[in-house]
């Protein structure tokens, strides 16, 4: 990018930005000022957020969406813009985190992350998976999508890794609950193992801690009860399979702890508000609409191949 330049992103993809070079502004809408982002900071916004890069407070902007081609995800071209004179150099990622939206991990989200470089250089795992990233990137072999899909993963998790240690102790977050060695425990059961027949006493048992201590303890790190949210994760679970997977309703049920396909009915139209059949229909027509090769930059898209699930969070991440 070269002064003066600006860009609009809408909220269709997550995005994140490491400064290589110079520095730039960067904010995201109905938040406070802008961050100030250096040279070696990485700078993380998840889908679902407008946000805009520009390296002055005056500088115009333009939405991304009209500058980028398919050629710079398939090819990997760079993108130039900008009026000509200082550089500002990025890397720049685009992810989508299936169901996020539906998620705990949403809602334990800060507008954006920022991973402050030191002295002008990334921190070392930064600048290493960003090396490897580049040159995937550029190397056009087969396989190599899977592998950036995979770095980027790793890039975010350690990102959520770094941002969930900084939480004040005593925070309700659910990232800090994942954390803790005994309601992350429970976390992870529920989550490897939705269609088990779960109690809060089972829960409990498996955990080594008393089921009145466990729920209350549940409750306050997570914010709600166990069972609320295993429902919930349950219901976001069944997303990810009508999105990713030609499933039939009762395989979906039964995969996600419902013996009956008419009580899963009921409870998904409740937490979703829609039916199964409307909500796969409506996810089939959005992919369905999105052109060859690029991501949805500007909808709410949704991509049926499949990736490397988050084991404890919402469904796939994928890369470009």
């Amino acid at each position: 990018m070269t002064a003066p330049w600006g860009l609009q992103v809408a909220t269709g993809l997550g995005w994140f930005y490491l400064i290589v070079r110079n520095a730039c502004l960067l904010g995201v809408e109905g938040s406070d000022a802008p961050v100030s982002a250096a040279a070696g900071d990485l700078i993380i916004v998840f889908q679902g957020r407008e946000h805009y890069l520009r390296d002055r407070a005056d500088s115009p902007m333009v939405p991304i969406r009209n500058l980028l081609e398919p050629r710079h995800f398939e090819r990997r071209e760079p993108l130039v813009h900008g009026g000509g004179g200082e550089s500002t150099r990025l890397l720049c990622g685009c992810f989508l985190v299936d169901g996020l939206e539906q998620s705990s991990l949403h809602a334990a989200l800060p507008t954006l992350i920022r991973v402050k470089g030191e002295r002008g250089h990334a921190l070392p795992y930064v600048s290493h998976i960003a090396r490897l990233l580049e040159m995937e990137a550029g190397a056009e072999e087969s396989g190599g999508q899977s592998i950036i899909n995979r770095l980027v993963r790793i890039l975010l998790i350690k990102a959520l890794q770094r941002y969930a240690a900084e939480l004040p102790e005593g925070s309700v977050n659910w990232l800090r609950a994942l954390a803790d060695p005994d309601i992350g425990q429970a976390l992870r059961l529920m989550h490897a193992q939705p269609n088990a027949h779960w109690t809060v006493a089972a829960l409990a048992e498996r955990v080594t801690m008393a089921r009145s201590t466990f729920a209350a303890r549940f409750a306050k790190m997570v914010g709600k009860p166990p069972l609320q949210y295993l429902t919930r994760w349950r219901m976001q679970k069944a997303c990810l399979l009508f999105r990713t997977t030609r499933a039939e309703l009762k395989q979906v049920a039964a995969q996600v702890g419902y013996e009956s396909a008419s009580a899963f009915s009921k409870v998904f139209a409740h937490w979703i508000g829609t039916a199964p059949g409307a909500y796969r229909r409506a996810g089939d027509r959005a992919a369905s609409s999105l052109p060859a090769g690029m991501p949805p930059l500007s909808c709410d898209g949704r991509r049926t191949e499949t990736s490397a699930t988050v084991p404890t969070g919402p469904g796939p991440i994928r890369g470009a």
